[in-house]
């Protein structure tokens, strides 16, 4: 009965312990009003498990910047072992840039051979959202400066598609208005802050209205924030003519350009007055030049219109633009239209230059060009060539076509020997590119010969 009685006063006494006498979960910080940090300034040894917590969100940095308060607003206690609880933790802090309220859960166990609570592990509460107040923000000045010497340019693009580059300078961006930052949560360590941004640029005549986030990624890194600029993504809402400029790039005045810049087109200065038909492409404006194509087309053999293309390059100063001779150029376009016109007889004087230093007439050539193919561009016919010196008359077929640069080639079905002098010596034609002039004849030239072809 005596040891009955023993172990019945034992349990009564542990019973005791875990009461109001003595239970563990009693010293943990309440659901409420508690302020860890409070707690544990005041007593630390009475507050040994908010101790404890703020000790791991300080060693593990679950608080951005400085804490300011940490205040428990849930538990759920163990009520039968009294010796395990879920304790849940909004910490709040503050950094230079932001203040931040997070949610944790630490998971307690009480050892009661220390009598001290210990934090087992924790875990964010995916339940409640993370808070965060951007405090400093970013001045108006601090963006504009960021677009101008960041962003190397912005690219926009309008309703029918067409693209622009244009770059952001002190000097190009006017009407400049920033929106308060949207800040969006990736992580209690990662945010992207965006900032609505409106502005309108200056790129050669236009202004061009563009609207616009320009994004920042904040982080926390080994304690220190670093703010990183990010490329802005833009839109065009508005393109005008800038008035003072736009007389500098009329029909008229480019025009009056093409002919100042003395184009020339094999021996002819070509003249806007030569045109048979002429277009301008669209101008385009980089930061301190802009440029433009002309398309024109001459017609320079009865019948055969070749298309060109002339460049046009103009310098900028920042307040008005001068053409630049020196950068401009004429070439082809690589488009050309021909005629049936081109049917007919051609005859010209084959002459020779690598024996002869003045050029020597050793042979007349006699083009017949007999079909054109339904104008797809091929052609055959015979060539008729007669030595000077020997009289002898050779007749060879040939076949050819119009390439896309503007010349007619024509290939021989055999190699054609002429003889040219009396030392023996013999040319050799197996194919010739005849090129058109302005003069409306077909020119030939090799690599030690020539000849000029005109209509018979």
């Amino acid at each position: 009965m005596k040891k009955k009685l023993m172990v019945a006063l034992a349990a009564v006494m542990a019973a005791c312990a875990l009461t109001a006498c003595g239970n563990p979960l009693k010293s943990l910080p309440e659901v409420g009003s508690d302020n860890l940090v409070d707690l544990v300034d005041e007593n630390e040894d009475k507050n040994q498990a908010a101790a404890a917590i703020l000790k791991k969100i300080k060693k593990d940095d679950l608080a951005i910047g400085d804490v300011e308060e940490v205040t428990v607003y849930d538990r759920k206690d163990d009520e039968d072992g009294k010796e395990k609880s879920d304790v849940y933790v909004q910490i709040t802090s503050e950094s230079d840039m932001a203040s931040y309220t997070t949610y944790y859960v630490f998971t307690m166990k009480y050892d009661s051979d220390s009598k001290d609570w210990e934090v087992k592990k924790y875990e964010a509460d995916d339940d409640e959202d993370i808070e965060v107040e951007f405090t400093s923000g970013m001045d108006d000045e601090d963006i504009l400066d960021d677009i101008i010497n960041k962003e190397y340019s912005i690219y926009v693009e309008d309703e029918e598609g067409n693209y622009y580059y244009l770059y952001p300078t002190t000097d190009t961006v006017s009407d400049f208005t920033v929106s308060e930052p949207d800040i969006t949560v990736d992580s209690s360590e990662h945010l992207l802050i965006d900032y609505d941004v409106t502005m309108t640029i200056t790129s050669g005549m236009y202004f061009y209205s563009v609207e616009g986030t320009v994004e920042y990624s904040f982080w926390i890194d080994g304690g220190s924030e670093d703010l990183y600029f990010n490329y802005g993504d833009y839109s065009l809402v508005s393109r005008e003519i800038d008035p003072e400029i736009g007389d500098t790039f009329s029909e008229e005045a480019m025009l009056t350009d093409f002919d100042s810049c003395e184009f020339a087109i094999g021996d002819k200065v070509v003249s806007s007055a030569d045109f048979a038909s002429y277009s301008f492409r669209d101008i385009y404006f980089g930061t301190d030049y802009a440029y433009d194509y002309i398309d024109y087309t001459l017609e320079v053999i009865d019948g055969v219109q070749l298309e060109y293309c002339a460049y046009l390059y103009y310098d900028y100063d920042g307040s008005s633009y001068s053409l630049d001779k020196y950068s401009c150029y004429n070439s082809y376009n690589y488009e050309t239209t021909y005629t049936d016109d081109v049917l007919g007889t051609w005859s010209g004087a084959y002459i020779e230059s690598y024996y002869n230093d003045d050029g020597k007439k050793i042979a007349t050539i006699d083009l017949v060009i007999e079909d054109y193919s339904n104008n797809q561009g091929y052609i055959y016919g015979t060539a008729t060539i007669t030595e000077i010196e020997s009289g002898e008359t050779t007749e060879e077929s040939f076949e050819g076509y119009y390439s896309s640069s503007g010349y007619l080639y024509i290939s021989f079905d055999d190699t054609v020997y002429i003889y040219f002098d009396n030392q023996k010596h013999y040319e050799y034609l197996y194919s010739m590119y005849l090129y058109p002039q302005n003069d409306g004849s077909l020119e030939y030239e090799g690599s030690y010969e020539s000849c000029t072809f005109t209509r018979q």
